[in-house]
C-alpha cells in the first residue's frame, strides 16, 4: 500500500516540476474552449467544427462545472491521466512478473516523454490511460479466469470510443487477436472448445463496448446531422488532413545527418516505436520463451507487444514529438517489461530486447537534459515567489485574466486579452484570425478562451484546406455578417510557416481576407497582431 502511494505522490510532483507553465495557444486552446462551449449547451460538429471526439469536451466541461472555468483544471485534469497511465504501467509490469523497479523506470521514462511533447489536453493521453487499464484487466482477465474483468475492459474500451474511435478501433482488434492467441494456445482442450471460449469472451467484449458507447453517441446524433460528423470526423481526417499535414519520416534533409549530427539524435525518437516492436517480436516467436512461462503471462507479453505495434498508427501523418510521444510511452512499457524477463529468451532475443533498450536510452538522455532545463526553470517559479513572473504573481493575474489562474500567458496575448474585453461586451463575438486566409498554420485560439468572448464563426479553429477554400470562406463570411462581429484579431505569426506538405501553398482565396480589409480597419497593433474594428454597417 505505501509503495503505491508514495509512487503516486512522486509521480504527481515530477508531472507538476516537467509541467510547462505557458499556455499553448492552438491544442491547449483548442480544447479549452470547446469544453467552455459545451458548457454554454453548444455540441461538437454542429456549433463547432472538431475532428477530436466528444469525450475530452464533455469530461473538462464537468470539471469547469465542478471547479470553475480555470485552465488549471485543465491541467489538473492531464495530472489525473498521467497518474492512472503510470501506475497501470507499474502494476502490468507486477502482474506480468517484472522487477517493480523496471516498472517505476518505465513510468518515468513514459512520463518524460509525455512532458517534453506538452500537449497536456491532447485526448489521445485520456484514451491512451483507458487502454492500459483495459490491458490490464484482461491480463487479470487470463490470469483469474473471471469474465467481470474482460467486462471491465469492455467497459473501457466503450469509453475510448468517445476521446478517440480510431484507437478505440486499434485496441479492440489487438486485444481480440490477443484473446484468440490465449484460447488457441490452451492445452487440455479441444479445437472446437477453444474457439467456443474465444467467441464467448470476445462476444462479451464487444458487448460491453457497445452498451457503454452506444448511448452516448445515439444522444449526440439525435442533436448533430450526421452529415456534420461524417465531414468532420471521418472526410477531414481521411482525405484533406494527410495532405495538408503529412511530414516525412526523418525531418532532416538527405545527407545532413553526419553534419547536423545533434539535431540527428534528438530526432531519433521516431525510429523507437519501430525498433521496440521487432525486439518485442523476437522473443515472442521463440518457443522456448513461450514455454517457460505461463501461458496467461505469455499472452500478456503478446498484447503489449501488439499495442506498442499499433499505437504509432495515429503518428504516420505527422511523425512529431506531439503526436509519437502516446507511442513512447507504450514502448517505454513494453521495454521494461521484455527486459525485465528477458531471461525467458534466447541469445538472439536478448540481444535484440537490449540493444532497443539501450537505443530508447540514448535517446530519452538527449530529451532528459532539457526536461531538467524546464524543471530548473519550475523550482524557480516557487522558491522566488516575489520576482516577476513568479508562481505567486501568476496565481494573482490582472482582473479579467482570472482564467489564466497558475499559469502563464505571453505578454502580447495578455494585452490583446485586456483590450478585447475593455471595448466589448459580455456576450458579445469576435474573431481570432490569422494574418491571411489563402495559406494556413495555425491560429490563436485561445484568446477565446481567455478573454470570455465567443467566435462568431463556427469555423474559429483554422485548418489549411478546410478554411482555405472558397465555401468555407463563405461561411465564414455570412457568419461574421449574422453574429456582428464588431472585431477581428489578424496574427501573423505563422503566416510565414512553410513545412513540407501541401500546407505551404496558397489556395488562392482571399474572399475572406478582402472582405475583412474592406469592412475593418486597424484600432490596436502588437507585435505580429493586429486588432480591427468594424467601420461598415452590417
Amino acid at each position: 500500500m505505501w509503495f503505491w502511494v508514495l509512487s503516486g505522490v512522486g509521480i504527481l510532483l515530477l508531472v507538476v516540476l516537467w509541467m510547462d507553465a505557458d499556455l499553448s495557444v492552438y491544442d491547449e486552446g483548442l480544447v479549452l474552449y470547446g469544453a467552455a462551449n459545451v458548457l454554454r449547451g453548444e455540441f461538437p460538429w454542429r456549433d463547432f467544427w472538431s475532428f477530436y471526439g466528444p469525450g475530452q469536451y464533455y469530461l473538462l466541461a464537468a470539471l469547469f462545472h465542478i471547479f470553475g472555468m480555470f485552465a488549471i483544471v485543465g491541467r489538473a485534469l492531464y495530472s489525473l491521466t498521467m497518474l492512472v497511465s503510470l501506475l497501470t504501467v507499474i502494476r502490468l509490469q507486477s502482474v506480468l512478473g517484472g522487477k517493480r523497479w523496471l516498472g517505476v523506470v518505465g513510468a518515468l521514462v513514459a512520463l518524460l516523454w509525455a512532458s517534453a511533447a506538452g500537449t497536456y489536453l491532447y485526448p489521445v493521453y485520456t484514451a491512451l490511460s483507458l487502454i492500459l487499464v483495459a490491458a490490464l484487466c484482461l491480463v487479470r482477465h487470463w490470469q483469474l479466469g473471471t469474465k467481470r474483468w474482460i467486462c471491465m475492459a469492455g467497459a473501457l474500451i466503450g469509453v475510448v470510443v468517445l476521446f478517440r474511435h480510431d484507437m478505440a478501433i486499434y485496441s479492440f482488434l489487438v486485444m481480440c487477436a490477443a484473446e484468440c492467441y490465449y484460447h488457441l494456445g490452451l492445452t487440455g482442450k479441444s479445437i472446437r472448445l477453444r474457439c467456443r471460449g474465444f467467441v464467448r469472451d470476445v462476444s462479451l467484449f464487444a458487448g460491453c463496448i457497445l452498451i457503454i458507447a452506444v448511448p452516448p453517441i445515439i444522444f449526440l446524433f439525435e442533436h448533430v446531422p450526421f452529415a456534420d460528423v461524417r465531414y468532420q470526423m471521418f472526410y477531414i481526417p481521411s482525405r484533406v488532413y494527410p495532405l495538408m499535414r503529412r511530414l516525412p519520416l526523418y525531418l532532416l534533409p538527405f545527407g545532413g545527418v553526419v553534419k547536423n549530427i545533434r539535431a540527428a539524435v534528438h530526432e531519433s525518437y521516431v525510429l523507437v516505436p519501430m525498433v521496440v516492436p521487432i525486439a518485442a517480436l523476437s522473443c515472442v516467436v521463440q518457443k522456448r520463451w513461450r514455454e517457460q512461462q505461463p501461458h496467461w503471462q505469455a499472452t500478456g507479453y503478446v498484447l503489449l507487444m501488439c499495442l506498442a505495434i499499433v499505437m504509432p498508427i495515429s503518428a504516420i501523418v505527422r511523425p512529431d514529438l506531439f503526436h509519437v510521444a502516446p507511442a513512447l510511452m507504450v514502448d517505454a512499457l513494453v521495454l521494461s517489461a521484455f527486459v525485465a524477463n528477458r531471461g525467458y529468451s534466447g541469445r538472439f532475443g536478448q540481444t535484440m530486447v537490449v540493444g532497443a533498450a539501450m537505443f530508447f536510452s540514448v535517446v530519452t538522455i538527449a530529451q532528459f537534459v532539457r526536461t531538467v532545463r524546464q524543471a530548473k526553470g519550475t523550482v524557480a517559479l516557487l522558491v522566488h515567489p516575489g520576482r516577476p513572473g513568479s508562481l505567486e504573481s501568476m496565481c494573482h493575474p490582472p482582473a479579467g485574466l482570472e482564467r489564466t489562474t497558475c499559469l502563464r500567458i505571453d505578454p502580447v496575448e495578455e494585452e490583446e486579452a485586456e483590450y478585447i474585453e475593455s471595448h466589448t461586451v459580455p456576450g458579445e463575438e469576435i474573431y481570432a484570425g490569422a494574418g491571411r486566409h489563402d495559406k494556413l498554420y495555425q491560429n490563436d485560439i485561445l484568446l477565446y478562451f481567455i478573454a470570455k468572448r465567443d467566435a462568431g464563426t463556427k469555423w474559429y479553429y483554422l485548418e489549411p484546406g478546410l478554411e482555405t477554400t472558397y465555401p468555407i470562406q463563405t461561411q465564414m463570411i455570412q457568419d461574421l455578417d449574422n453574429h456582428h462581429v464588431n472585431y477581428v484579431v489578424r496574427n501573423m505569426t505563422w503566416d510565414g510557416v512553410a513545412e513540407p506538405n501541401d500546407s505551404r501553398f496558397s489556395s488562392g482565396v482571399t474572399i475572406l481576407d478582402q472582405y475583412i480589409d474592406a469592412n475593418y480597419k486597424t484600432v490596436a497593433s502588437y507585435p505580429q497582431v493586429q486588432i480591427l474594428h468594424r467601420t461598415t454597417p452590417f
